[in-house]
């Protein structure tokens, strides 16, 4: 595992040599929760819905309902597009 440091006081974390098997079902419980969220009516990005949701199952904490909309301007976090590109937001989980 890593911790490297980002922009704006933010943090990347890094799972390294995982079986291959497990990252695709981590990737797959992270995306699948994501695309809940969308489907159940969140406007936010995929990608800054997966930080969010992948952080919150480190953490074992337990998101029924997405949270509440509050305003983060002073938190960028990388979202990504429905084109799965990706870009710096003004938002966080």
């Amino acid at each position: 595992m890593c911790l490297l440091p980002s922009v704006d006081s933010a943090a990347d974390i890094c799972i390294v040599d995982l079986p291959a098997d497990v990252a695709v079902k981590i990737d797959s419980l992270v995306d699948v929760t994501a695309r809940a969220y969308r489907q159940g009516g969140d406007t936010r990005g995929l990608g800054y819905l997966r930080v969010g949701i992948a952080t919150s199952f480190l953490l074992g904490e337990s998101r029924d309902e997405p949270p509440p909309d509050h305003d983060h301007h002073d938190h960028p976090t990388e979202v990504e597009d429905e084109d799965g590109g990706r870009g710096r937001g003004r938002e966080w989980w």
